[in-house]
C-alpha cells in the first residue's frame, strides 16, 4: 500500500490550488522541477492521475477532486496539530506548588504572579474559569467581588471620568461661543461710533454690561483732537514706558499694580486687573480692566480674546482722532 509523505501531499494541494506549477512552486520555495517530481511520485505510488497537464493549464481529474477533497482536512489538522505542539514548548505548563506563610506567599505573588500574568495574557483564554472563581476587594467597600465584575467597576470610572472632561470640553466650547458673540457686538458698536467720545461710551458700555467688568480706565496718548477728553490725561513717562514695553495683554493681582491709581476712587475695591496695550505697530494707549473678584483675571489665564478687544479698540481710536 503506498503512502504519500506530507511534502507530497502539500505538493498536490497547491497546485491544485493555485492551478500552476510554477505558482505552486514560488510558494513552496522549491523548484518547478522539484515540484513535478514530488507530485509523479504520488500519483506513481496511488497507481492513479491526479492531473490532467497540457502546455497552457493543469487540471484535476475527477479521481484528483476526490483525492484533494479529503486529503485537505487531514492536512490542515496536521499543521494546526503541528502549531500547537510548537507553542506547547514556549508555554509554561503544569503545575507550580508553593508552600509559604500567608505574608510571605503574598510577597512572591506580587513578583512572580502579577510579571507571569503579563508575559502570557493567553493564562484566561486557558482558563477562563478562572475568571468568575478569582475574588477581590471592591474598590469602594469590604466586601470582596469577582475579578470580571472589579474590571467592569473600573470600566465605569473611567468611562464617568471621559464623561465629566467631556462635559467640561463641551463647556469651555459654549463659553467661548458666548464670548465671541461679546466681542462681536463690541466691534459692531465700535464701527457704527461716530467720533472719539461715542466710540469710549460704546467700549465703556460693552465692558461693563456684556463682559461685566465693572471698573474700565482708558488712556491714549500721541493723538490729535483729543483735548480735554479725561482719556487723554497725561501720562507719566515711566508708565507709558511699561505700557509700550508689555506687547500682549498682562493680568494679575491689583495690590502693587502702578496702574491701580487710574481706576480713582474705586482703587481700593478693585483686587485683580487686566492691562491691555493698544496699537500693533506702535503703542498708542493702554486699556486697564479692573474687578473686585481677586481670581477674575490672574496671570496664567489665557488672553487670546483680550487681545482682540486691544486690537478692536486701537483701530477704532486710530480712525477717528
Amino acid at each position: 500500500m503506498a503512502h504519500g509523505t506530507l511534502t507530497e501531499l502539500e505538493a498536490v494541494l497547491t497546485v491544485a490550488r493555485l492551478g500552476k506549477f510554477r505558482a505552486a512552486a514560488l510558494e513552496l520555495g522549491v523548484s518547478t522541477t522539484a515540484l513535478s517530481n514530488a507530485v509523479g511520485k504520488l500519483e506513481r505510488g496511488l497507481g492513479v492521475r491526479l492531473f490532467n497537464r497540457t502546455t497552457r493549464s493543469v487540471s484535476l481529474t475527477e479521481a484528483g477532486q476526490r483525492f484533494v477533497e479529503q486529503v485537505a482536512p487531514a492536512v490542515r489538522d496536521i499543521h494546526e496539530a503541528m502549531d500547537l505542539a510548537r507553542a506547547q514548548q514556549s508555554t509554561p505548563s503544569g503545575t507550580l506548588r508553593i508552600n509559604a506563610f500567608p505574608t510571605a506567599a503574598r510577597e512572591i505573588f506580587s513578583w512572580l504572579i502579577l510579571p507571569f500574568l503579563r508575559a502570557h495574557p493567553q493564562f484566561f483564554d486557558q482558563h477562563p474559569e478562572l475568571l468568575e472563581s478569582i475574588y477581590v476587594p471592591h474598590p469602594h467597600g469590604g466586601r470582596a467581588i469577582p475579578l470580571t465584575e472589579r474590571q467592569i467597576v473600573s470600566l465605569r470610572e473611567k468611562a464617568k471620568l471621559l464623561e465629566g472632561k467631556l462635559a467640561e470640553l463641551i463647556q469651555f466650547g459654549e463659553d467661548n461661543d458666548a464670548i465671541g458673540e461679546k466681542v462681536h457686538r463690541l466691534a459692531l458698536a465700535l464701527v457704527g461710533a461716530k467720533d472719539f467720545a461715542a466710540t469710549a461710551h460704546a467700549l465703556y458700555f460693552h465692558l461693563r454690561e456684556d463682559f461685566a467688568v465693572p471698573h474700565v480706565a482708558l488712556r491714549v496718548w500721541g493723538r490729535a483732537g483729543l483735548d480735554g477728553a479725561p482719556e487723554a490725561a497725561p501720562v507719566e513717562a515711566p508708565l507709558r514706558e511699561r505700557a509700550e514695553a508689555m506687547g500682549a495683554p498682562q493680568c494679575g493681582p491689583a495690590a502693587g499694580n502702578p496702574f491701580l491709581p487710574w481706576f480713582r476712587e474705586a482703587q481700593e475695591h478693585v483686587r485683580s486687573v487686566a492691562l491691555v496695550p493698544l496699537g500693533q505697530t506702535r503703542t498708542i494707549g493702554l486699556l486697564a480692566l479692573g474687578s473686585e473678584d481677586p481670581q477674575r483675571f490672574y496671570a496664567e489665564m489665557g488672553t487670546l480674546y483680550l487681545r482682540r478687544i486691544g486690537e478692536l479698540t486701537a483701530g477704532a481710536l486710530a480712525a477717528r482722532t
